[in-house]
């Protein structure tokens, strides 16, 4: 969904700001799932994937989403996060692997 967002989003249609009638939207899931990419030990729900030892891992969601809402801690914990890995489920699991090929560094980055 982050990355629909970054790459479908313009001023007039800005999908990182959008929600639904009750709340529900991009901000708040990613306030959702950024504690357990700090310390996954809090995660409150059983492995929903196959290799769970191997996440988190530098997730696009974190760069686009501090670029989007301009919040350097979110980028701060992308930074160090593994890139890539040698597991072939975990590679092809993760859809986005080279997300800085996305940003417009030229550009209004910050969208």
């Amino acid at each position: 969904m982050a990355t629909a967002a970054w790459i479908l989003s313009t001023p007039a249609d800005d999908l990182w700001r959008f929600e639904t009638k009750d709340g529900r939207g991009l901000r708040r899931a990613v306030a959702f799932l950024v504690p357990f990419v700090r310390d996954r030990k809090g995660w409150p729900f059983p492995p929903d994937v196959m290799y769970d030892d191997e996440w988190p891992m530098r997730h696009a969601f974190l760069l686009f989403a501090g670029l989007a809402y301009g919040e350097p801690s979110h980028l701060d914990l992308w930074k160090p996060l593994p890139a890539d890995s040698t597991v072939d489920e975990v590679v092809r699991n993760f859809f986005v692997r080279q997300p800085l090929l996305w940003v417009d560094t030229g550009g209004d980055a910050a969208r």
